[in-house]
C-alpha cells in the first residue's frame, strides 16, 4: 500500500503543477512613465540593449512579435520615435496593412492629405491648394493649384485608351510632337518646332507612304492604296471604301513634279465667281496665227508661194514670200486666260527660201494696237524685232521681237 500511496501523490502532484502551468501568464518586463508604456523585445531588452525612456503613447522597443493565430493587430494611438521628427519604419514582411477606416496625415507637412475608399472607387486627395506631383524632377509652370490636379515629372506609360474630357495640350519652348511607333519601328510623327518654324506630319513605308482623309465609319476599312514611292496625301469620298475604292484624289511629289491625281471623275477647280487659273511663275499659252491667213493689203502685198522640202522640192502646202517692205494684216481676240498685267510678246515663224548671200539678217516689224470695249484707240505700237542670221536655204527660223 505504500507504494501505490507514494504513487497516487505523484500524479496529484503532476497535476498540480501542469494546472499551475497551464493557468500562468508571463508578465512583461515593462518600463513606464506618465506619458507611455515601453514594452521589451522578445529578448526582454531594449534595442541592441540599450536603455531608453518611452516618451509616447506606445514606445515599442525594435520589433513587435505578433502570434500567427492573432488574426490582426489593433495599434491605437500614435507610432513615434524618440519624440521627434525621425523616421519611422513599420516591417511587416510579407503580408498587408489592413486598415478599416480613411488613412489620415495629421502632421504639419502632411496634414490634410486623405487616402479613401467608398467601395466603388479609390481617392487620393493631396492637400487644398496644392497639387499633387508623381517624381521630383521639375515644378509646374501651367498654373496648377488645386488637390485635383496632377503632373508627372518623369514619362507616362499607358497600356489601353486614355481618354481627354477637356482639351489636350502639348506644350514646349523649342519643339513638341507625338510620335507613332511600331513595336520599335518609327513610323510617323506629328511635331511642331518653333526652331524650324514649321509643323509636320510624317509617314513611313510601313504605313504604305500614304496619309488617307476619310469618313470616320470607315477607319477600319482597307482603301486599297499602293504603296508609295513618296508620301502622299489622300482625300476620299463618304463612300465606302468597300462599295468603290476609286472616288480619291491625291497629291504628292515625285521627285521631279508635283503631281494631283483623281481616281474617278475629273478635276475641278471652284471659285465663286468667275475666274481663270493664274500661275505666278511665267508661263507662255501661244496665240496661234497662220501666216496664210492674214489678209494682203491692196500694195505692198506679198506673193502666194509653197513651202519647199529640203532638196528645194514644192511641198503644195501655200503660205506667202516676202520681200522687203511687204505686209498682211490680221487680228485676234485676247484669251480669257490672259494673266492680267503681263506683256504681250510676239515671234514669227518662217523658211528661208531664197539662197543666202552668205549670211544673211532678216528682220521684222510688227504694229500693233489694243482695242477695249468703250474706249477709244490709242496709237498703234511699232516695234522692230532683233536681227535674226540665216545662212543655210530651206531652213525654217524663229524671230522673237524683244
Amino acid at each position: 500500500m505504500g507504494a501505490a500511496t507514494d504513487y497516487l501523490k505523484k500524479e496529484a502532484i503532476n497535476r498540480d503543477t501542469n494546472k499551475l502551468i497551464q493557468g500562468a501568464k508571463p508578465t512583461p518586463i515593462v518600463t513606464t512613465n506618465q506619458d507611455g508604456i515601453f514594452i521589451p523585445n522578445h529578448s526582454g531588452q531594449h534595442d541592441a540593449g540599450t536603455t531608453k525612456t518611452p516618451v509616447g503613447n506606445l514606445d515599442i522597443a525594435n520589433k513587435a512579435y505578433v502570434d500567427d493565430e492573432v488574426a490582426g493587430v489593433d495599434i491605437s494611438g500614435k507610432l513615434d520615435k524618440d519624440g521627434g521628427n525621425a523616421d519611422v519604419t513599420i516591417d511587416i514582411g510579407s503580408e498587408n496593412l489592413t486598415t478599416t477606416g480613411d488613412v489620415q496625415a495629421t502632421t504639419a507637412n502632411l496634414a490634410g492629405m486623405d487616402i479613401s475608399n467608398d467601395g466603388t472607387k479609390t481617392t487620393f486627395l493631396g492637400k487644398s491648394g496644392d497639387y499633387n506631383r508623381i517624381g521630383d524632377a521639375g515644378t509646374t509652370d501651367k498654373g496648377l493649384n488645386s488637390n485635383d490636379d496632377l503632373m508627372i515629372t518623369g514619362d507616362f506609360e499607358v497600356k489601353n485608351s486614355a481618354y481627354f474630357r477637356g482639351a489636350m495640350r502639348v506644350d514646349n519652348t523649342n519643339a513638341a510632337q507625338f510620335v507613332f511607333d511600331k513595336g520599335a519601328t518609327l513610323v510617323g510623327v506629328l511635331k511642331y518646332d518653333f526652331g524650324l518654324g514649321q509643323l509636320l506630319s510624317t509617314v513611313d513605308t510601313d504605313v504604305g507612304h500614304q496619309m488617307i482623309i476619310t469618313h470616320t465609319d470607315w477607319r477600319s476599312k482597307n482603301h486599297d492604296h499602293a504603296n508609295q514611292d513618296n508620301p502622299t496625301l489622300y482625300v476620299q469620298s463618304a463612300t465606302n471604301p468597300d462599295t468603290d475604292n476609286t472616288q480619291w484624289t491625291s497629291i504628292t511629289h515625285d521627285q521631279t513634279d508635283g503631281v494631283i491625281t483623281t481616281g474617278k471623275g475629273d478635276l475641278n477647280i471652284a471659285c465663286p465667281t468667275d475666274k481663270t487659273i493664274e500661275l505666278q511663275e511665267t508661263v507662255y499659252k501661244d496665240i496661234n496665227m497662220a501666216g496664210y491667213l492674214l489678209t494682203r493689203p491692196t500694195s505692198n502685198q506679198p506673193d502666194v508661194v509653197s513651202f519647199l522640202d529640203e532638196n528645194g522640192t514644192d511641198t503644195t502646202i501655200e503660205t506667202y514670200g516676202f520681200d522687203i517692205g511687204e505686209k498682211v494684216h490680221g487680228g485676234f481676240e485676247l484669251q480669257h486666260d490672259y494673266k492680267e498685267g503681263s506683256n504681250l510678246v510676239f515671234h514669227v515663224h518662217w523658211q528661208g527660201i531664197a539662197a543666202p548671200t552668205g549670211t544673211d539678217n532678216v528682220q521684222w516689224r510688227l504694229n500693233y494696237i489694243l482695242m477695249r470695249d468703250g474706249t477709244t484707240l490709242n496709237a498703234a505700237v511699232v516695234i522692230d524685232s532683233p536681227d535674226t542670221a540665216f545662212d543655210t536655204q530651206y531652213e525654217t527660223m524663229r524671230t522673237d521681237f524683244a
